[in-house]
């Protein structure tokens, strides 16, 4: 999956299966953000957040990466995530071994990592997440989900 992230696919998905079951298709907006807060390093929520966004990103890139966290944002429900991946042992990710190298390259992304999550039965669960956006992706999220701009800023 591109840098455009799982928003586009779920948005056409949905509208294949709303076409072609001719029913509507509601998500219902999550808008319950309480007092947010940022997990501390090392603690046990903090893991499992980073746990729950790594696969997709890691997907992305085609490598094994860790985060360096800009913004870590939870009330416990909902959690957004803004980092750069790195390597494993902390260096720097070297962009032209990853499947974005082209787009690296080229200079069509960032080096940065933005994931929404949300906690379930199971969970933190990936709601949407995009790697390498040139724009305030997050944005959209706050439209397509009801959610307040504080939870996506430091």
């Amino acid at each position: 999956m591109d840098r455009i992230g799982r928003r586009a696919m779920l948005a056409g998905v949905l509208a294949g299966l709303a076409g072609a079951a001719g029913a509507q298709v509601i998500v219902a907006p999550g808008n319950n953000v309480g007092r947010l807060y940022t997990p501390e390093r090392g603690s046990a929520e903090r893991a499992a957040l980073m746990d729950a966004a790594r696969p997709p990103i890691e997907g992305a890139l085609g490598v094994p990466v860790i985060f360096v966290v800009q913004v870590l944002n939870t009330d416990g429900t909902w959690a957004y995530l803004q980092a750069v991946p790195h390597n494993p042992d902390g260096s720097p990710m070297d962009w032209r071994r990853t499947r974005l190298a082209a787009d690296w390259e080229a200079g069509f992304m960032s080096d940065i990592a933005m994931v929404l999550m949300r906690r379930g039965r199971h969970g933190w669960q990936v709601v949407d997440w995009v790697m390498g956006p040139t724009d305030v992706y997050w944005y959209g999220w706050v439209m397509d989900y009801g959610l307040p701009e504080r939870l996506f800023l430091r």
